[in-house]
């Protein structure tokens, strides 16, 4: 099972005096930046000159499970950034002066030594070795911190490599991040296929049609020749009536079996079967080979960052690692300790590809399970992705189990209900029936505090939308959506308004726009005093802002409007990973948790709080935060009072939010006793 797993090392190394002609070849500035090496050529690459000191080790675990079952294994793409070309050019003079004869031409491939079965065992091991030693090192500093970044459907490995390249980047080199070394990052690669309209793509997909769909298609298209023929020798005669109707008929048939061959050119059944059968797998025994290689020595928190897909690879890995027999897990209240020496700690999800009603039902559901085992989780999501909206809803249409479309929605895709306001939209809720002294008053919550209630998937005829409880109230689910529920343990972040504007940060707006020029044609001039001349949405044309700062859902003009901006490049459903305030919230969310996120604002949790309230307004995001994170920021404060030293404080402050989230469970799972 691992010789399936390839593992690279990221290095932070650059060159700064590249020729022209080069850095014009660099489809994007980080290939200059990060290099990930097969572990035999580490000391190689750690040598460079151009290293750059870093703390927070990085790792690119690749899954080499096919496309097509017939293709044997995937192969890795090497990393040719300015400096592998160095290596290859070194290895070409070696190999000249040994063989004594004319210079050697190496391909990229061939200098990859992950080809060779042998050497690729060795490298894994090595790799397992080299991940277990990091953490061993983190362990100095604090409790260990292993994140592991899983992207989504659609997603071909260079485009993937270069997202855990920038992660790796961001914190090695950004503030708070940058300043802590008790992390360890791995960036997980799995066999997600590229949607492909070309030539090849049709002849695979024809040569798989099974012989009685592949036969209807052709005898319907050549049926519909002959119909049309003889309709053509008919005209003026009733006798047109008859080839015609068969032109219809046939017509029909084959343009049904010609649907089913688009189905799978977009790969959507085919990434969802491979993130089920091979993603998960190959990353749960991942995760054992680092627990069998940790134990019993070290005890290491474990999070997720899963975008699209990734969201439910994440999901169905911590599943399959739980113990069913466990006799907490049996009552609903299972640990967050996964093996030997992992601990389930944040899971943070952008744009899930999960079904919505997953968070809203009572019955046992993947999402379910992983909500209780993690100490924390985060939603970012937008009602504008397009992504989600047409295409999962439309390929889940075929597999999912609704009898309605509203059943059939992504969780990417739900939406904070249209309010007065953006930030914290329940702050004064929260405040009402959550006192700093870690009780929470369960009975002074009404069916208005919860989350479901703040909470919809589809508003497209505009006017009041309704909430994820009602929904659940006409689906018959048996949840009692007047109480809090497991839906509650998120903390969401509606990013459907979400803009970026030149004078909240002027450098991170213009590093953005610099590396990602097609957003400069984005840039409007809203109506708001407060705003500069320069702001943009990110996700969407932030229509909520544009005449005055109300939110409000997207109507069908709004679609029509966001799917030319997304031909343009407007990324409707990765923009969180680009953009300088989402990205930061995602990353220090993931490898810091909140309430450390909340520090960087003030060590008053009150004012912190506050201040974090209007980052938020002021990027136009709705939050809805889980009544356990805003209990957490109080539980930091007291920490830190009353503990003496690091490991003290740390100790009892994760003594104390277990007793929260024991509290809030407990409820959750029985809401007659409280």
């Amino acid at each position: 099972m691992s010789g399936e797993l390839i593992i690279q090392k990221f290095i932070l190394i650059e060159k700064p005096d590249l020729p022209p002609d080069v850095s014009k070849k660099l489809v994007d500035p980080i290939d200059n930046k990060v290099t990930a090496v097969d572990m035999d050529q580490v000391k190689q690459f750690q040598s460079n000159p151009g290293n750059q000191p870093h703390h927070t080790p990085g790792y690119f675990v690749f899954s080499t499970a096919p496309f097509n079952t017939e293709d044997g294994e995937a192969k890795l793409i090497i990393d040719c950034t300015p400096t592998m070309q160095d290596l290859i050019n070194k290895e070409q003079i070696v190999s000249e002066k040994v063989a004594g004869r004319e210079k050697v031409e190496l391909s990229i491939r061939e200098v990859n030594s992950t080809n060779h079965p042998e050497i690729r065992q060795q490298n894994f091991d090595a790799a397992i070795g080299a991940i277990a030693t990091d953490l061993s090192e983190a362990a100095k500093y604090g409790t260990p911190e292993l994140v592991i970044a899983i992207h989504g459907y659609n997603t071909e490995q260079t485009n993937v490599r270069r997202w855990y390249k920038k992660i790796f980047q961001y914190v090695n080199q950004k503030p708070p991040l940058k300043q802590k070394k008790n992390l360890v990052f791995i960036g997980y690669r799995w066999s997600s296929e590229r949607i492909g309209f070309d030539r090849d793509s049709f002849v695979i997909a024809l040569n798989a049609l099974p012989i009685v769909p592949l036969f209807l298609m052709i005898g319907g298209v050549f049926s519909a020749l002959l119909c049309l023929i003889w309709a053509s020798a008919e005209v003026g005669k009733w006798t047109t009536l008859l080839p015609t109707l068969l032109l219809f008929l046939v017509t029909a048939i084959a343009s049904i079996i010609f649907s089913l061959v688009l189905l799978r050119i977009i790969v959507y059944f085919r990434d969802n079967y491979r993130a089920s059968n091979f993603a998960v797998l190959d990353l749960v025994e991942l995760i054992r080979q680092l627990d069998t290689q940790l134990a019993p020595t070290l005890s290491v928190n474990l999070s997720f960052i899963g975008h699209s897909m990734g969201g439910f690879v994440a999901t169905n890995v911590i599943r399959i690692l739980s113990d069913v027999f466990e006799p907490k897990a049996v009552d609903k209240h299972p640990s967050s300790d996964i093996g030997q020496v992992f601990r389930l700690k944040r899971l943070v999800l952008a744009s899930p590809d999960i079904p919505v009603l997953a968070i809203a039902a009572s019955r046992a559901n993947f999402l379910a399970a992983s909500l209780r085992r993690f100490d924390e989780a985060y939603l970012f999501s937008n009602e504008g992705d397009l992504a989600l909206r047409l295409a999962a809803t439309a390929a889940n249409y075929f597999s999912f189990p609704a009898r309605t479309r509203d059943s059939g929605y992504r969780l990417g895709n739900v939406t904070v209900i249209p309010g007065e306001k953006y930030g914290i939209v329940n702050l004064s809720n929260l405040k009402s029936y959550c006192p700093t002294n870690e009780q929470i008053q369960f009975q002074s919550i009404t069916q208005k505090d919860t989350a479901l209630d703040f909470l919809f998937v589809s508003n497209i005829n505009g006017g009041v939308p309704n909430s994820l409880a009602e929904l659940a109230k006409k689906r018959h689910l048996n949840s009692k959506v007047d109480q809090l529920t497991i839906a509650d343990l998120f903390t969401y972040f509606d990013c459907t308004d979400y803009i970026e504007t030149a004078n909240t940060n002027d450098s991170d707006f213009n590093d953005f726009l610099k590396e990602n020029k097609r957003y400069k044609s984005f840039i409007r001039k809203f109506n708001q005093s407060e705003f500069s001349s320069q702001a943009l949405g990110i996700l969407s044309r932030a229509v909520g802002v544009r005449s005055h700062p109300k939110p409000r859902s997207l109507r069908i003009w709004d679609y029509a409007q966001l799917m030319g901006d997304f031909v343009k490049g407007r990324d409707v459903h990765g923009g969180y990973f680009a953009a300088p305030f989402s990205q930061k919230l995602i990353y220090q969310l993931a490898f810091m948790g909140f309430h450390e996120l909340l520090s960087c604002y003030d060590a008053n949790p009150e004012e912190a709080i506050g201040q974090f309230n209007q980052d938020c307004r002021i990027h136009w995001l709705q939050v809805l935060l889980s009544p356990l994170h805003y209990q957490s920021a109080y539980v930091q404060g007291e920490a830190q009072n009353e503990a003496q030293g690091e490991a003290q404080d740390e100790k009892l402050q994760e003594t104390k939010l277990k007793a929260i989230k024991q509290q809030l469970i407990e409820h959750i799972s029985n809401p007659d006793r409280s």
